[in-house]
């Protein structure tokens, strides 16, 4: 009975859709070196990888300094999901160069079925686990950001958001662990040489639930912060800087929408891996851009220091600001040595130990003479 019903109707292997042999005997004969091949998934996510720990270094660097403010409860959080974040991106390459991802389902060797599932389990896992500790680094940083500062409504409105994104990730790690019991037939399964008992539920209903709960935990980490901030009377500059963060927020908002597109296919659609490959790239996405986000606020500290620097540099260049240099060169000595006499009048009385200082004030003074007379003698000279 259970042969005849996979014969003719789709089940759900989990969260993955499994085809009925009737669809497998329409698809065309597969190609396994020259099919349709999608190769630069690796490359893409290394760049966005390096990018984004460019960020995650400088921001530990600037705060160890002290200099983005000091290490604390939401860098024990980012530090956690880059790592987990360099763990993905190798699976998201793994995925690629094993042709896990990169072809459709009819050019994937039968042999490969369950180190694709293995792949996608592992993908799944680490994503979920690695966003919450983004999301929740970001919320702690915002909950710091305005400690004492905010009415009490807000902190527990943080607080409520923080424990919303912990829970709804333990609720989804829980359902990819006894989903299928044992757990490893989750990827087992479509091995068939696997001889043990099992059973896995029909999840589809889960790529749902976490791509939407992914959006609202997006949403709210984003527009909370808004909400909070933007009433603020801060600087233009500050104010840019807010909306360039939000904007760029808005984009992880955009890239989960299409994640939880590709999630809702891969239960409704028979080309698993090809869709696969759609689910690594909208979910390295929004996973870089949340790290990007949340270090973007701590290196305000080296962006005014070297634009600090920068107007400085320009300044004893141009001759036009008013660094100490420019002040030097511009500022006439008279004045500064003229005022000495007074000093050297105040020590009159004093004792012998003060003459080295008095013939040096003198000194100086008979010097500034000269230099005014022979400028006085040249411009008569004119």
């Amino acid at each position: 009975m259970t042969s005849q019903l996979r014969a003719n109707e789709a089940f759900g292997h989990a969260n993955i859709i499994q085809p009925p042999l009737s669809v497998v005997a329409t698809w065309p004969k597969a190609q396994y070196e020259h099919g349709v091949r999608r190769t630069w998934l690796p490359a893409y996510a290394i760049t966005l990888l390096v990018f984004s720990s460019t960020l995650v270094c400088l921001r530990i660097g600037l705060r160890a300094r002290k200099q983005g403010g000091g290490l604390g409860l939401d860098d024990a959080f980012l530090i956690p999901g880059w790592l987990i974040l360099v763990g993905m991106t190798v699976t998201a390459c793994l995925a690629s160069g094993y042709g896990f991802v990169d072809r459709h389902i009819w050019d994937l060797r039968i042999d490969d079925y369950w180190r694709d599932a293995l792949n996608a389990w592992v993908g799944q896992f680490l994503f979920v686990i690695g966003t919450c500790c983004v999301r929740v680094s970001i919320l702690f940083f915002y909950r710091r950001l305005t400690k004492g500062t905010f009415k009490r409504r807000w902190h527990y409105a943080l607080w409520l958001a923080i424990g919303f994104t912990i829970t709804y990730s333990i609720a989804i790690i829980f359902l990819l662990i006894f989903g299928c019991s044992p757990t490893e037939a989750y990827w087992m399964g479509f091995n068939f040489g696997y001889k043990e008992s099992w059973t896995c539920k029909d999840m589809r209903w889960t790529n749902w639930l976490a791509g939407i709960l992914a959006l609202i935990s997006d949403a709210y980490s984003i527009c909370l912060p808004a909400l909070m901030l933007w009433p603020l009377e801060l600087p233009k500059r500050q104010k840019l800087g807010l909306m360039a963060i939000f904007a760029t927020s808005s984009l992880t908002i955009i890239a989960a929408g299409m994640r939880t597109h590709a999630l809702i296919n891969l239960g409704r659609d028979y080309d698993v891996s090809w869709n696969g490959f759609d689910i690594y790239i909208w979910s390295l996405l929004e996973y870089n851009l949340g790290i990007m986000c949340a270090c973007a606020p701590s290196l305000r500290a080296l962006f005014r220091a070297y634009f600090s620097w920068h107007s400085r540099y320009v300044s004893d260049i141009t001759g036009t600001g008013t660094s100490e240099t420019v002040r030097k060169v511009k500022t006439p000595s008279i004045p500064l040595v003229a005022r000495r006499p007074q000093a050297v009048e105040s020590r009159s009385s004093s004792t012998d130990s003060d003459r080295p200082i008095m013939r040096s004030a003198e000194a100086e003074i008979r010097k500034t003479g000269e230099v005014v007379m022979s400028r006085e003698v040249r411009m008569e000279a004119c």
